[in-house]
């Protein structure tokens, strides 16, 4: 998928478009197309990771029951845990992963668009123009779900900033709201992990049971889960760091007294566009509640930066 930029511009050339046409880029029906989709992509790949998180729930919770009152049973619940992590690491997590390199490449030519950059490399299973134009559906559907996602002004734009601090600024406003969905949904999972370890230690002084008893009914049937749960909170916690860090670069640049060369902002994008890819999913849960508290943060922080850049 290609930028609007002659696909045979040198990096070294790249100049951005002023923020008022970045603006209205970023709300014009062929981009807010893009944010539609790469936001139904991005549903999909969470349907995926619902499905996983709902099996490995059902039985990291019914388990310990199941084994409780009838202990013969506690090793087919430990095999059943352990075949659902099997089910979960190989073809919902690849199904996932596919929707995800789907999104972060229609979001990738959103940002392509709207900053103005050259052609980038050819983006893996990046969906066909087609693809794009039957997920979207009819343009009338495209306005309905943008102003239901709420997609308009994607980015902090302030019409005086310089163009090249505009794109910085913008993309440290990507790096930073992304960073805090993180955090936020590391904590979350921590709490859970908490609440599961609780449950356990109660079921266990419930039934008095035997050192091998919990074994069998508690510890085997949720270590797969727990294993999913720290590999989660790893992902969640190294994704989030990778994001502060960036974005701290970013904003000494910005504030920095020497100008930014254009070209790095091509770097940045790029590392963007990686981390989209490889970075876990937030679930939509933890997404709502946050985002208006996050939204707020970000542009208050955006428009500072504009001040002091």
């Amino acid at each position: 998928m290609a930028g609007n930029n002659d696909p045979t511009m040198d990096s070294n050339m790249y100049r951005p478009p002023a923020p008022r046409q970045m603006a209205a880029t970023q709300n014009s029906d062929d981009a807010l197309r893009l944010l539609v989709v790469q936001r139904l992509l991005y549903s999909r790949a969470k349907r995926y990771l619902t499905a996983r998180l709902s099996g490995m729930f059902l039985i990291a919770t019914a388990a310990p029951i199941v084994g409780g009152i009838k202990p013969n049973l506690a090793v087919v619940c430990g095999a059943i845990a352990g075949a659902w992590l099997f089910a979960g690491r190989t073809y919902l997590t690849s199904a996932q992963s596919r929707d995800i390199d789907r999104a972060a490449a229609v979001q990738e030519e959103f940002d392509t668009q709207v900053f103005g950059m050259p052609q980038m490399p050819s983006r893996e299973n990046a969906p066909s123009l087609e693809d794009v134009e039957r997920l979207a559906g009819p343009k009338s559907e495209v306005k309905q779900q943008a102003r239901l996602e709420k997609v308009r002004d994607w980015y902090p734009l302030e019409a005086e900033t310089n163009p090249v601090v505009a794109v910085a600024i913008c993309q440290r406003a990507n790096f930073s709201y992304s960073d805090a969905l993180l955090r936020q949904t590391a904590r979350a999972w921590r709490y859970g992990a908490v609440c599961w370890a609780a449950i356990a230690i109660i079921l266990c002084l419930t039934l008095s049971a035997s050192f091998e008893t919990v074994l069998l009914i508690v510890v085997l049937p949720l270590l797969p889960a727990f294993l999913d749960l720290l590999d989660f909170l790893r992902a969640y916690e190294s994704a989030s760091h990778i994001r502060q860090t960036t974005a701290q670069e970013i904003e000494q640049a910005v504030r920095s007294p020497k100008p930014i060369d254009p070209s790095q902002l091509l770097v940045w994008q790029e590392r963007t566009y990686e981390l989209r890819r490889a970075t876990p999913l937030v679930p939509d849960l933890i997404y709502n509640m946050a985002r208006r508290s996050n939204e707020r943060a970000m542009r208050s922080a955006a428009k500072k930066l504009a001040k002091e850049g």
